[in-house]
């Protein structure tokens, strides 16, 4: 589905992702509420996986900073799709215009690099009364053969009060020229010493926090869909096609209470974790189709079958939230005077590894 889907991941830092993915204009000949569906089921499983790991590495200990000290920590990480989440089964859609001819299953877009069922329509893309050329049956897209989504970000943490941190992240938007992806960031988070308040645990000899995190990710990217060669009819010649625009947004949340250990330079930490976002993919603007329909079937010596080109408007709008999950997150940190490394697991519904460098000055490290 490479010029619709392609946008989309070019649009998410997905782009190596494209190189497997087929015409997406077989996927609206069908329809706009078809079409949706199937790009949906196809991309969802990656989004998901993308917004968990750009919501990871917002700690490496539950020590917390004091007043007007900071860290700085550059973190990458890569989130792991759950093998339910690699395939779909195009017939549990609720397709209206689709049907499939055989096969059982398809690969989303981190699935195998297996073809996907065969589909047929019933109906074109306008609602017109004629049916597609007879045999005009494909197959949905393979995937990329890796069930993997990553993501990477900077984050700021600096001590306020009462053993409390301010974490912070942002990346204003940037425009990478002409005709290229823009792109913007901002994440917000609290951690908070929540042991000292509790008299009898005041002393215990490890650390532990509550933990919140908030991240918003926006970008659009300009699209230049182009007319279908082959000499078809264009229904509409005139209309405008440079209002192409693929958009991407993102809030992703997490809570958790966290603990954490430390031994001289070495620190051993985890947490309970509770995830969850809100994904949206967007294309807006006209895009041309190639069609096999007659756009006014009643029209008097008009032909009744062919390909023409038709036109959509905003074709697809694609909610892929990542589902609520919980999860166990484990790893230690190593910190050498103010520079540390930092390595996690978080076993979950997309389990993840996390890792990064960084500087850090000021922490709480005695238990008061």
């Amino acid at each position: 589905m490479n010029r619709i889907v392609l946008s989309l991941l070019l649009l998410t830092a997905a782009s190596p992702l494209a190189a497997q993915i087929s015409s997406a204009d077989q996927l609206l000949i069908g329809g706009v509420a078809d079409g949706n569906k199937l790009i949906a089921a196809y991309t969802r499983p990656f989004v998901a996986g993308l917004s968990t790991s750009l919501a990871s590495g917002w700690y490496n200990t539950a020590l917390t900073h004091k007043p007007g000290r900071f860290s700085l920590t550059v973190f990458g990480a890569v989130s792991i799709v759950p093998s339910a989440d690699q395939v779909y089964d195009a017939r549990t859609l609720g397709l209206t215009n689709f049907s499939v001819t055989s096969g059982t299953s398809s690969s989303s877009i981190v699935g195998s690099s297996s073809l996907g069922q065969t589909m047929s329509v019933t109906n074109p893309l306008n609602g017109g009364k004629a049916t597609v050329q007879d045999g005009a049956n494909y197959r949905l897209p393979e995937g990329v053969g890796v069930p993997l989504a990553p993501g990477a970000g900077i984050q700021l943490s600096i001590g306020a009060v009462k053993n409390t941190d301010v974490m912070v992240r942002f990346l204003p938007e940037i425009n990478f020229g002409s005709g290229q992806p823009k792109i913007g960031y901002f994440g917000l988070g609290i951690k908070h010493d929540w042991k000292q308040w509790i008299p009898g645990l005041k002393k215990v000899p490890f650390h532990s926090a509550i933990l919140f995190g908030y991240n918003r990710i926006s970008g659009d990217l300009p699209l230049n869909l182009t007319k279908p060669g082959g000499g078809l009819l264009d229904t509409d010649p005139n209309r405008d096609i440079s209002n192409q625009l693929a958009q991407y947004s993102s809030n992703s949340y997490l809570v958790g209470l966290i603990a954490s250990k430390k031994f001289s330079v070495f620190t051993l930490y985890g947490g309970v974790l509770y995830m969850w976002s809100q994904n949206n993919l967007k294309l807006t603007g006209n895009y041309p189709i190639a069609s096999w329909n007659d756009p006014n079937p009643s029209t008097v010596g008009e032909p009744n079958e062919g390909q023409r080109i038709v036109y959509v408007t905003n074709p697809v709008s694609v909610d892929a939230n990542s589902p609520n999950s919980v999860g166990i997150n484990a790893g230690f940190r190593l910190k050498f005077g103010w520079f540390t490394y930092h390595l996690d697991y978080t076993l979950a519904k997309y389990m993840m590894v996390n890792t990064g460098f960084g500087f850090s000055f000021g922490e709480h490290d005695a238990i008061d």
